[in-house]
């Protein structure tokens, strides 16, 4: 019953309780123990803001995947594939 207490109540990648140096999300306002992300309260006051593994994993991932959902869209589209080799032809002075 304990450990489901401190598995609810918990905090950072550990998902223990407050205790320390934490350190705070500034995206997803979820709070880690410094010693645990490996940031030093040193580290932590040059910061402007933090942003967690999860977070940053997140966004990186949103990135690259609006990225590709661009290429398939141009590739997909009728239109817009005979545009792209429309302008790839007149690049290599080619007719189509």
């Amino acid at each position: 019953l304990t450990k489901l207490k401190q598995a609810l109540c918990g905090y950072c990648i550990c998902r223990r309780p407050y205790e320390g140096f934490m350190i705070g999300c500034d995206n997803c306002d979820e709070w880690f123990h410094g010693p645990c992300i490996g940031v030093s309260e040193q580290q932590a006051e040059r910061y402007d803001k933090y942003m967690c593994v999860r977070c940053c994993t997140n966004k990186i991932y949103k990135t690259c995947a609006d990225s590709v959902a661009i290429v398939i869209r141009k590739w997909t589209n009728p239109k817009e594939l005979a545009k792209a080799r429309s302008h790839d032809s007149q690049k290599h002075n080619r007719k189509v």
